[in-house]
């Protein structure tokens, strides 16, 4: 994996042209062991609220118009902010990856049967996502993630780990739901401006949001549409500096 001297943030109307591969070798990242060691223990968890209560997973946020009917999600942690109410509802997961170094965001993801998500991307190359299977009814191509050129099938026995900043686009085309964990990390020459990561890929977010609600402000000059994010973040960090406190007690050790 590459070293690089500061973090891409999706806050430009460019697309990303940096250097990062679609895949990561996985087995580079500790929590990759982790992941594969306690995966009964998610799936356990996971699929036990999805028979029960197959609500509690939500259609996933975006920011921007894409159509993600289809890709339902339960978040714990993104990105400094916790979801306490969630996290309750998977005890063992939390206690096992909430001291992983470096985490930034961790949910459970539904991707419905018959669902084609079209091409979208992350807001920054500063983290590593990895995906392990949790319920995986069909191998690649029936189901599968595509990066770039580059496809994959997901595995219970092994995690994937890619570049979200590059396009990407999955599908299942099987009848039955495909279940994963989703986590990022970090990449270790950022962990020491984690707040900053933070913030600013919440703040990219909110930005596009707004974006796509108004869309007359992308006519906004570029310096304009930084300093909107610039500010935004700055108000998000202290949002996060607020969960850290508020929910000192769960929140992650090492994150």
């Amino acid at each position: 994996m590459s070293q690089q001297a500061n973090p891409f943030y999706y806050n430009t109307p460019e697309w990303y042209k940096g250097g990062e591969p679609a895949f990561y070798d996985a087995k580079s990242f500790p929590i990759s062991e982790v992941l594969l060691e306690h995966q009964p223990t998610f799936k356990e968890e996971a699929l036990g609220l999805f028979s029960r209560q197959p609500t509690s997973f939500q259609q996933n946020f975006s920011p921007y118009n894409t159509d993600l009917k289809g890709w339902r999600t339960i978040v714990l942690f993104s990105y400094g902010l916790i979801n306490k109410k969630n996290i309750e509802k998977f005890p063992k997961t939390w206690e096992v990856l909430k001291d992983i170094e470096g985490l930034s965001l961790l949910m459970f993801s539904v991707l419905q049967p018959q669902t084609h998500l079209k091409a979208h991307f992350g807001d920054t190359d500063a983290i590593v996502r990895h995906h392990i299977g949790l319920h995986v009814p069909a191998p690649h191509p029936s189901i599968a993630l595509r990066v770039c050129q580059e496809e994959r099938g997901w595995s219970e026995k092994e995690v994937m780990s890619f570049c979200v900043v590059n396009r990407h686009q999955a599908w299942n085309k099987t009848d039955e739901p495909r279940l994963i964990l989703m986590s990022d990390t970090i990449k270790p020459e950022f962990a020491h401006r984690k707040a900053e990561v933070w913030s600013k890929v919440l703040g990219a977010e909110a930005t596009k949001y707004y974006s796509n609600k108004w869309p007359w402000t992308k006519c906004f000059p570029i310096s304009l549409t930084r300093l909107i994010h610039w500010s935004g973040s700055l108000f998000i960090r202290g949002v996060i500096l607020w969960h850290k406190f508020r929910y000192r007690s769960i929140y992650p050790g090492k994150g």
